[in-house]
């Protein structure tokens, strides 16, 4: 599995960014892309033409297009793991700015509208709380990839990188730089 975080550019500047956790972590294949509304990443575009690519996104109104929820309950009551039901090496792409942010992108990017989503559900909430305007039931950029590792069967990849989230929560803010 790649993971493709696809950054608005302010996100990249912010100490509470959690997206860039995932390349202080060995065993995780993850690049950024610094998204740019009318220059879309080259290789991230072949992904989608040759349909790797999945993007990590809650639907959001109502559209009425059907949503593949993958729960680690489903996974753990088959012997079938999350990379079974996605196509051989996919492209996972992770939206890594601020819910709103990532709505704007969304919208303003077509080619991101038609890949195929994937909605992931936990019954834990989110431990992200730096902040504000968080959705109730919404997981930052690194724990998407913590549950998409767990659910693809990558357990102490997964373990590793939630520590290195736990501790990075805990480490002391600047009022000052507060998001």
């Amino acid at each position: 599995m790649n993971i493709v975080l696809l950054c608005h550019e302010r996100e990249l500047l912010k100490p509470s960014n959690t997206g860039q956790l995932l390349h202080q972590c060995s065993g995780i294949c993850a690049r950024s892309v610094t998204w740019a509304r009318k220059a879309p990443d080259l290789e991230l575009l072949e992904a989608i033409a040759a349909s790797r690519a999945y993007l990590v996104y809650p639907l959001l109104g109502a559209s009425g297009q059907k949503l593949r929820c993958l729960e680690e309950s489903e996974q753990r009551n088959t012997d079938n793991k999350l990379s079974v039901l996605l196509v051989e090496n996919p492209v996972i792409v992770l939206i890594d700015a601020t819910w709103q942010q990532a709505q704007k992108m969304f919208n303003q990017s077509p080619y991101l509208q038609h890949i195929p989503r994937l909605e992931l559900s936990r019954e834990r909430p989110s431990l992200f709380r730096l902040r504000r305007n968080q959705k109730k039931a919404g997981l930052c950029t690194v724990e998407c990839a913590i549950e998409l590792l767990r659910l693809c069967g990558e357990r102490s990849v997964a373990d590793q990188l939630e520590a290195t989230f736990i501790h990075f929560m805990s480490l002391p803010r600047i009022a000052s730089q507060a998001d």
